[in-house]
């Protein structure tokens, strides 16, 4: 009797450990659950957001670790793991890091920056900034801060190559007249005239610097970080001018492009000094008033879709050509001309052709185009 007995106390110990094992098997996975499902929500995109979390359960408490960058997001995980009942340590940072006391304004200090996807130099190069342009600060990591940029894009660029300060730093910096330079490159010098004047740096087609008036029919500017010197005044405009000029048509469009040929291929690049083939398009775009994404698979969910068959009859001028193994998997863009033509970089910035009979013709190319997208008005 007495091992019968036993026999079902350990049965029914057995029973219970394995009732409590998959409660709280369930419980996790119900907080795994929820917080992929903000994660959807709030950052399906780990290029333009930060959702870094994770959630360790110690005993009858859940303790969330990592980084989170919306506010909204961040609420929103909170309640839905409290509302199973989960008392919650919230041990998450949102970013801003707090530690960096308000100073997440910054302002480009060289003409082209590099950003990396991690801090270092060893990192690859996955976009660009450019000379003027405001970013958001998010955390800092020696020598480098980790940024968004005008794009929405995230990454890693030098502390060196950014003015930085807090909310009173960047007001000054936005209430300065300023310039936007319209020529391909260019470099600003020390005096506006005299020998041994030498280059105070160089600048690219979109910088922007202050502009304290005209010396010498020369543009007298002021760069973030407090350097002064001059540049040709055919090489810049007014900021506030060229904002209110009419949004460009396919011509302006194509002209530009046409002015970036024979400019090498560069991983990240969005530059004259070298592009990628999104980086292409969109510096092309913007400079003519229309902000796309960064990325290649990102551009091709903007725009209006364009229907493609053999004979390309659809397409008009400046429709962007996306190409890649199929929609899901989007690896390059270009940006059509007309006639069967398209400008890309692709090895340098050059015209292929979709029409087997052209001397131009890219036979992978045409195979690997799989959607269509215009961004110009019918």
């Amino acid at each position: 009797m007495k091992k019968n007995q036993s026999r079902i106390y350990f049965v029914l110990l057995l029973a219970l450990f394995s009732f409590t094992s998959c409660t709280q098997h369930s419980s996790e996975n119900n907080d795994v659950d929820i917080i992929e499902q903000v994660r959807l929500k709030h950052c399906p995109d780990k290029r333009t957001s930060v959702y870094d979390v994770e959630a360790k359960r110690e005993k009858n408490k859940l303790i969330l670790k990592g980084e989170i960058l919306s506010v909204e997001a961040k609420n929103e995980l909170m309640a839905g793991l409290k509302s199973g009942g989960n008392q919650v340590v919230d041990k998450l940072t949102l970013l801003p890091d707090p530690d960096l006391n308000g100073n997440i304004y910054g302002v480009v200090t060289i003409s082209v920056a590099q950003v990396r996807k991690q801090p270092d130099v060893y990192y690859e190069i996955i976009t660009q900034e450019l000379l003027g342009k405001e970013i958001r600060i998010l955390k800092k990591d020696g020598i480098w801060f980790y940024c968004q940029f005008e794009d929405n894009y995230i990454g890693w660029i030098m502390e060196s190559s950014v003015a930085s300060g807090d909310k009173k730093f960047i007001e000054q910096w936005r209430e300065q007249p300023k310039l936007i330079i319209t020529a391909s490159c260019g470099q600003i010098l020390q005096k506006a005239s005299g020998k041994n004047n030498y280059p105070v740096c160089d600048v690219v087609l979109g910088n922007k610097m202050i502009n304290l008036g005209i010396e010498n029919n020369l543009f007298h500017v002021q760069l973030p970080d407090g350097r002064k010197g001059y540049i040709k005044n055919n090489m810049a405009m007014d900021v506030e001018k060229f904002n209110e000029l009419p949004k460009g048509k396919a011509k302006d469009l194509i002209h530009l492009a046409y002015s970036f040929m024979g400019i090498p291929y560069f991983w990240g690049g969005k530059s004259p000094k070298g592009f990628d083939c999104s980086g292409f398009v969109q510096t092309i775009y913007k400079m003519n008033g229309f902000q796309l994404q960064r990325d290649a698979n990102m551009q091709v969910n903007q725009g209006k879709e364009v229907l493609i068959d053999g004979s390309l009859d659809n397409l008009k001028s400046c429709d962007l050509l996306f190409f890649g193994e199929n929609l899901e998997h989007i690896t390059h863009v270009g940006m059509y001309l007309g006639e069967g033509k398209f400008i890309h970089a692709d090895g340098m910035v050059q015209i292929n052709s979709l029409n087997p009979g052209d001397k131009d013709y890219s036979e992978y190319r045409r195979n690997g185009l799989k959607a269509v997208r215009r961004y110009l008005g019918d």
